[in-house]
């Protein structure tokens, strides 16, 4: 092999362990993005915060029976709000994380105890509430721009507030939104 061919063969290779190395460091950082948005906007229970993780207008949630249009930052914000005050104690715990690309999957668990109506959905206070999520995100510019999965549908059809909440449009854990028009 001449000396031009090992130049061209090292270079390559330490091509190849850059893009390696830069592959990492965004899989590292997409899974930061998502602990911080489980983090920051539920855990802390600020919902101001959804504005770092909040995609543009273009996109929708995912398809199915509560598919619709992305709402303003604002009401978004206000969603979360509701969520927080029918449920103050509402916590998230990532299981499992495991990102490839520009993908995250989340194995979650969220507990609470519901307090007041929520949506108009009577219940009885300080009902226990456990709801397990399988989720993969999708993250392109620093923002969750979809998510295909389920949070706890089970366990709201199993309390009886799944139908009551698609029926009136909404989702218990609809925000951030899914599916990218683009």
């Amino acid at each position: 092999m001449t000396t031009e061919e090992n130049k061209v063969l090292v270079r390559d290779y330490l091509q190849e362990i850059w893009n390696q190395r830069i592959q990492l460091m965004t899989t590292e950082e997409n899974k930061a993005l998502v602990r911080r948005y489980f983090e920051e906007v539920w855990n802390k229970r600020n919902p101001e915060a959804l504005e770092e993780f909040y995609p543009s207008p273009d996109l929708v949630e995912q398809e199915g029976p509560a598919a619709q249009e992305l709402p303003s930052l604002d009401d978004a914000i206000d969603y979360v709000r509701q969520v927080q005050a029918a449920f103050p104690d509402l916590q998230f715990e990532i299981n499992d994380m495991i990102a490839e690309g520009d993908q995250v999957a989340v194995r979650t668990t969220s507990r609470s105890s519901r307090q007041t109506e929520f949506k108009g959905i009577p219940a009885p206070v300080n009902v226990p509430v456990e709801v397990a999520g399988n989720v993969i995100w999708r993250i392109a510019d620093g923002k969750i721009v979809e998510m295909k999965g389920t949070l706890g549908e089970d366990a709201l059809e199993r309390l009886g507030w799944l139908e009551a909440l698609v029926s009136i449009g909404e989702v218990f854990y609809k925000y951030p939104p899914a599916r990218c028009k683009r």
